[in-house]
């Protein structure tokens, strides 16, 4: 059976986390999650709710030694949690605040987690944890599409599958040669969100901060309570209100946006305010990241390595190096597009049937198809 670890850095006393407590190393992370997986059901579904980035963390990793199955949905509507109950029977929530979960079973993290935690830390034996190993082919995730066109669509996730993204989006942003503390103000249950603050983590060598700032002025202080260098992972919509407060801001080292176009007029104004280069990430939720560029360079698209795709037809998809700009809008093609596109290098696939292709086609700033 091929398993992948649950964290690439096997340095337990590194930082994983930063909280408004302090920084959380990889051993108390490794603890807690342990100490929540006692109070889990064995396999089954887990809706995780939690809006804190770490605890988020600690339900994800505690699901996964019970060999359970993460559920992200894209909204938190009634509608949505009877969907899922009917869908997941058995599923349990897991949340760390008000929240309302009809009569679904629920699981809450204590309000003291972490002074809590620390508690049961101390009572553990002083040997170190070990990564855990989870086999590569666990159904670890369900994500859900916006359902923008219908019901939201189940996208099913291997932890194979999730940790060859995390792995690749480091590569591609250079997190791999300098992990940065990320700051997101995007939920981590988003595809966006999850894989780029939370698996960047896991298998980024990456830490984070807990909390998911809105306002100018908290995400100014969420990025002063972490070292540099900063990652800032957010929207247009919160990159937009963050510049027009004006407020001063801690250095930042590089910025991520996704989930919506971003115009070269906010790309530089940000780069100028910050100093760092600003990034756009794109992809999907069926896919995960596929591409990225920095918005104010010449209108390249390099690939996310290692990036394939399983589609809902069972052919495989992966993009092929070099992408020109606007390589990663998904649309529905048919086999001759496919055929044009794979003579030309941009995608292969196992079978010419009607799949989500890689188109090679320009696409303007303000077009919104295949943003993550």
């Amino acid at each position: 059976m091929t398993t992948a670890p649950l964290l690439a850095n096997g340095d337990l006393d590194a930082i994983f986390a930063w909280s408004a407590d302090g920084p959380l190393s990889i051993d108390d992370y490794l603890l807690d999650a342990d100490w929540l997986s006692e109070q889990l059901p064995a396999a089954g579904y887990l809706l995780n709710l939690c809006h804190d980035r770490y605890r988020f963390a600690v339900g994800f990793a505690a699901g996964l030694l019970r060999g359970m199955t993460s559920l992200q949905p894209s909204s938190q509507t009634p509608e949505t949690f009877r969907r899922l109950q009917t869908d997941y029977p058995g599923l349990i929530c897991l949340c760390d605040g008000a929240a309302d979960t009809l009569d679904l079973p629920r699981l809450d993290f204590p309000a003291d987690f972490l002074a809590t935690s620390t508690v049961n830390r101390k009572k553990q034996p002083k040997t170190k944890s070990a990564i855990p190993q989870i086999p590569a082919e666990h159904l670890a995730a369900i994500l859900f599409t916006s359902g923008s066109t219908g019901l939201p669509q189940a996208q099913r996730k291997t932890w194979g599958k999730l940790v060859a993204n995390g792995r690749a989006e480091a590569v591609a942003l250079g997190l791999d040669r300098q992990p940065h503390a990320i700051v997101g103000t995007v939920p981590v249950q988003h595809s966006y969100g999850f894989e780029s603050t939370f698996l960047l983590a896991l298998h980024g060598g990456c830490a984070f901060w807990a909390g998911k700032p809105f306002y100018p002025q908290d995400i100014a202080g969420a990025l002063a309570a972490v070292p540099q260098p900063r990652l800032l992972v957010t929207t247009p919509f919160h990159l937009s209100a963050l510049l027009s407060a004006e407020i001063e801001l801690p250095p930042v080292d590089m910025l991520l946006s996704a989930t919506a176009p971003l115009s070269t007029t906010l790309a530089a104004e940000a780069e100028a305010r910050t100093g760092a280069p600003m990034l756009e990430i794109y992809g999907s939720t069926e896919s995960g990241q596929l591409a990225s560029r920095r918005t104010t360079a010449p209108p390249t698209m390099p690939r996310c390595p290692a990036t394939q795709t399983r589609l809902p037809d069972r052919s495989y998809m992966v993009a092929q190096l070099p992408l020109p700009m606007g390589a990663s809008r998904m649309v529905s093609r048919s086999a001759c597009t496919i055929s044009r596109a794979r003579s030309r290098g941009l995608v292969s696939c196992s079978q010419p049937s009607t799949v989500l292709a890689l188109v090679g086609s320009p696409i303007s700033s303000s077009t919104s198809v295949g943003r993550k």
